[in-house]
């Protein structure tokens, strides 16, 4: 059925990609697997991950089934969607920053940074299921291109989510267009907080302020 707000089409999960689920999996292997790693098992619906050339699409979440905050990007840029990974170049302070929140000397492998962020309940997404974007720039997103992930299934899935930290204001502003007007009552009500972006264009605030700021929202 398509939703006649942002044009999203849903099936079920069996159909995607021909039965192939696309992103990353929960310990940083990449490849096809079910979504029962994601505590999506319950799930009988799905966003398609746009399959047009030209449109950038986002990873599956990483979150676990107690999971109370979710950190929400943007679309993955390229750097990340080469090698299949979350804030992947190397100028992102995301890693770093939760490296020295949760006290860790340097950030390890990818797959204990995904277990790091489940450990501590904290689930990692996109807004965007897929989007035309030339280069990695948020600015350059083509909102008429833009498809929403399907939030309104993630939030059913996992009712322990409390908070939603935007990594940036374009994340937020994607959300706010694309997503708010169609969640629930209960789900609109949750707590939105707006964080300074990790990303390297956002060199205006200095990585110690950063950490000030995820580090409030995320230390234990």
């Amino acid at each position: 059925m398509a939703d006649a707000r942002n044009g999203l089409k849903k099936v079920s999960t069996g159909d995607l990609d021909g039965g192939k689920r696309v992103g990353p999996s929960p310990d940083g292997e990449q490849g096809a697997k079910n979504f029962s790693g994601y505590g999506f098992r319950q799930l009988q619906t799905m966003t398609i991950l746009n399959a047009r050339p030209g449109r950038d699409r986002c990873f599956a979440p990483i979150v676990s089934a107690n999971a109370h905050t979710l950190i929400l990007g943007s679309l993955p840029g390229r750097k990340s969607l080469e090698i299949q990974q979350y804030y992947a170049h190397p100028q992102n302070a995301f890693w770093k920053l939760i490296a020295q929140i949760f006290k860790i000397e340097s950030p390890p492998p990818y797959a204990q940074r995904v277990k790091i962020l489940r450990a501590n309940r904290i689930a990692l997404w996109d807004v965007l299921a897929a989007a035309t974007r030339p280069g990695s720039l948020d600015s350059s997103i083509v909102h008429a291109t833009a498809q929403a992930n399907d939030f309104a299934a993630f939030f059913r899935a996992h009712p322990r989510i409390r908070r939603v930290l935007f990594n940036g204001r374009k994340a937020e502003e994607l959300y706010r267009r694309f997503v708010l007007p169609g969640l629930s009552a209960d789900a609109a009500a949750l707590r939105y907080v707006s964080m300074p972006s990790t990303s390297p264009a956002h060199a205006g605030m200095t990585f110690a302020k950063k950490l000030e700021r995820w580090r409030k929202e995320l230390a234990p």
